[in-house]
């Protein structure tokens, strides 16, 4: 399942974002 969500741009985009 967490690779899934890393796997898609906008959610880590969004995941990057709120660990800046």
């Amino acid at each position: 399942m967490r690779e899934v969500y890393a796997a898609q741009p906008l959610r880590r985009f969004i995941h990057g974002f709120l660990m800046f």
